[in-house]
């Protein structure tokens, strides 16, 4: 995973509703799909989900409890999540556990300046 896409990330998880309209995992799902497409179409970089980060899958299976799979890893949260919302925070806990684990520097969010404020 590239360090622009984990800024992104970083700033989705602490101001969702600028991003997706409201803190949701299945529209963090579609839109890493459609971040997924462009990388594919102006780089030519393969086109896979965005979250193959090495080793997350099998993180999340093995804290859930779960056998390996083929559901997506946000399918394997939501499932086992009692909300969309709950999932959009279990998402990045699970990230985070994930990134302390392999010693993966954690980000801050982008300081957001409006442009109108001058």
């Amino acid at each position: 995973m590239s360090f622009e896409l984990c800024q992104l990330l970083m700033n989705i998880r602490w101001r969702p509703s600028l991003y997706l309209g409201n803190p949701s995992l299945k529209a963090l799902d579609h839109f890493t799909t459609g971040y997924s497409f462009k990388e594919h179409e102006i780089h030519g970089a393969p086109y896979a989900s965005i979250l193959d980060i090495r080793g997350f899958q099998r993180y999340v299976e093995g804290i859930l409890g779960i056998d390996e799979t083929t559901k997506s890893v946000f399918t394997i949260i939501i499932e086992n999540t009692k909300d969309d919302e709950a999932a959009f925070y279990r998402f990045f806990e699970l990230l985070d556990g994930f990134c302390e684990q392999n010693d993966i520097p954690k980000l801050s969010p982008t300081p957001y300046v409006n442009p109108h404020l001058g």
